[in-house]
Order: C-alpha cells, then structure tokens, then sequence
C-alpha cells in the first residue's frame, strides 16, 4: 500500500492522508514516488486537485485507529510541479500569511499547471449534480473524435448554451482518465451569438 499526504487549495489546515490503488499505479507506469504531483481526490462531497506532500508505504503514525483512509481517483501529472523547497516555502507563507499550506503552493505554481477543477463524471458519487446526464448523438461524436486524434486541433462552434463546454469537459475528463495530458489550445470554442 501506498500513503500520501495531500493538501489542497482550501483555508484547511494540514494535510490529509489518502491511499493510492494498485490499478492507479499501473496505469502511471508505477512511479517510485508521487511526491510534488497533482492527483484528484475526494474531499468531502467534491472531487478536488491536490498536491502530493509526501509518498509513503507505511500510514502516519499519528492516524486514528478505525479511520477509513479514502483512496484518491486520479494521478495527473507525469513529473513533480512542485519540489521539496517549495513546500517548505508554503509552509512558511502560511504561517507568515494567515493562510493554509495548500493556498499558499497553489499560489507559487504556474497558471497552467496551478487547478484542473474538472468535475465528475454522471454516475461518480460525488458527481458534480448541475451536469446533464446524457450528452447528445452530437456531443459524444465530437468527445469520441476529440479523444480519437490525440494531438489535433477543434473548432467546436455553436450558440451560447449550446453544449460546447461540456464536450470539451468530457474529452479533458476522458484524456486525462487514460493518463494523457490535455492543452486547452487544442479545442476552440466560438459562439454564434
């Protein structure tokens, strides 16, 4: 078994201790350590993006006995965003700034690798409850296209409301289950009105 100590980007204080699958590992290629990555994990009745503050084989020794530990549902980075120093670094931030570790990391990584807030999909327990649960014939021939030609660029027009989002929601979600990175500048959005 694997442990890892996750903090998020919430006024939370600490950190909070989660498994990670066999079946997760596998499908990462099985890295040695997770330490500086973004995974996707549970926190309450939200599927949120946190960093990895540490990876261990045995739990920590101050965790309650009883305590179901939650396993996390994603790992998505293929390298560390954040080394050892710049946790170190938001320690001392939240201290000095009132704020919790995982605000204050979240504020020193880059906009593009700083929050993958996608959320679930329908039928996860903690699904995200404003999504529809069924995409049109149109939607999931686009997903199914998307998801398809990894590497292309879309053009993905049509008016406001019209589902376009949720179609780049669904290959972003669909992408990264299959441990693929994404880059938003691969599928534009144009409305017509």
């Amino acid at each position: 078994m694997r442990y890892l100590e996750l903090v998020f980007n919430r006024p939370l204080g600490g950190s909070f201790t989660y498994l990670v699958g066999e079946e997760l590992l596998a499908k990462a290629g099985d890295p040695a350590d997770l330490s500086g990555r973004r995974v996707r994990a549970s926190l309450g009745r939200q599927e949120l993006t946190a960093f990895v503050r540490s990876d261990r084989s045995e739990p920590p020794t101050d965790l309650p006995a009883g305590v179901a530990i939650k396993e996390i549902r994603r790992i998505i980075d293929d390298e560390a965003v954040a080394p050892p120093q710049l946790f170190s670094l938001a320690d001392w931030m939240a201290r000095a700034y009132f704020c919790a570790p995982g605000e204050a990391l979240s504020a020193m990584i880059p906009s593009g690798k700083r929050d993958v807030e996608l959320p679930s999909l329908p039928g996860d327990e903690d699904g995200f409850a404003g999504r529809p649960a069924e995409l049109s014939d149109e939607q999931r021939s686009a997903v199914d296209a998307i998801c398809r030609e990894a590497g292309g660029r879309y053009y993905w027009y049509g008016i406001t409301g019209s589902g376009k989002t949720e179609v780049f929601l669904r290959a972003a979600e669909k992408t990264l289950s299959e441990g693929r990175g994404i880059n938003n500048n691969q599928l534009l959005l144009s409305s017509s009105a």
